[in-house]
């Protein structure tokens, strides 16, 4: 059952009572976007740091801070957002969920397939919203680029560059940087192809600061993928070639070209976006019955989604390891 927190004397609806579970370099963003985000309550935060939890409680006065997920009050909370690292998001996330909780994932929703089934089985059981942070497919000039590809006739190609600076170095390129363009081709392939699952065909560069994924999804209309990510000169671009014309989107300056003319340019805030559709999606479970399906299908990336890209993401660890034992320049191929 979803707890109906009614009403205050004006007789709205109480906001959704949130809380964000890790608030490091990531999270403080979630911090300061919930707290703007309406029809929600940022009511409390965790991290096993306390100079962290100090340091929030600073600016955030009427919260209340806790060192462990477990310490979370279900009666007072309605969501959580887990922005922890990559390697813990399954086991918080199947906890979150065992206390009733509606979660966001920050992403990957994990890096295994068998962790991430995990993670969409123990939401299914509870019954409530998951979402995985995949905060560029939020911004408009993304959704326009799909909406746009989807028009133009069958996707024949996609090809994406993502490279960033020093502050994700500490990470993975497969966790920092390859779960977004990871989740265009899975998105992709869904729209395109329904169920049928990408394959990783293999991969190239040198397998620590610059990697190329080469991908394929076979269905009725079978396209292919080439995503490059490297920790280079921050860029990020989306390239998409379909039957009938071309279209990218520079995510840098929101613009959407299609066929090398007429350029359009998109503004917003993705993160914004993406805690507003969560927060919209909870509230409206007060409001009756949802249709099948519909707690796992928060924004443009679905539950089903999320598994293919930690699915992906396990054959290209299995590759990139094998590759960084290669002394020299290589490509493996599965």
């Amino acid at each position: 059952m979803i707890r109906e927190r009614v009403t205050n004397p004006s007789g709205r609806r109480d906001p959704v009572r949130c809380a964000v579970v890790g608030i490091g370099r990531w999270g403080a963003h979630y911090l300061k976007v919930l707290a703007e985000t309406p029809g929600a309550e940022l009511a409390s935060l965790c991290d096993t740091s306390e100079r962290a939890r100090t340091v929030a409680l600073a600016a955030l006065p009427t919260a209340t801070a806790f060192a462990r997920l477990a310490d979370l009050d279900p009666a007072g909370l309605d969501a959580v957002v887990i922005a922890t690292p990559t390697e813990t998001h399954a086991e918080l996330a199947c906890e979150a969920f065992s206390k009733g909780f509606h979660v966001l994932v920050e992403k990957p929703l994990a890096i295994t397939t068998a962790d991430a089934l995990r993670v969409v089985s123990s939401a299914r059981r509870a019954g409530r919203v998951i979402a995985t942070g995949y905060q560029m497919v939020h911004h408009p000039g993304h959704r326009a680029l799909v909406e746009a590809a989807m028009a133009l006739g069958p996707v024949e190609h996609v090809r994406t560059t993502r490279s960033s600076l020093s502050r994700e170095r500490q990470d993975p390129l497969l966790h920092a940087l390859a779960p977004h363009d990871l989740a265009t081709f899975a998105l992709f392939s869904r729209k395109q192809n329904g169920e049928i699952a990408p394959q990783c065909e293999g991969i190239s560069g040198d397998g620590l600061s610059e990697l190329t994924a080469h991908l394929r999804s076979v269905g009725a209309n079978e396209f292919t993928a080439e995503l490059n990510w490297s920790r280079g000169k921050p860029l990020r671009r989306t390239e998409i070639f379909c039957t009938n014309g071309s279209l990218s989107f520079d995510e840098a300056s929101g613009e959407v070209t299609e066929n090398g003319l007429n350029p359009r340019t998109f503004t917003g805030a993705p993160l914004n976006l993406q805690c507003t559709e969560f927060i919209q999606t909870i509230a409206s479970l007060r409001r009756g019955p949802v249709l099948p399906g519909a707690l796992e299908n928060v924004g443009l990336v679905t539950a089903a989604d999320a598994i293919v890209v930690s699915r992906l993401i396990e054959q290209l660890g299995a590759l990139s390891r094998a590759l960084a034992s290669v002394p020299t320049r290589a490509v493996l191929s599965l």
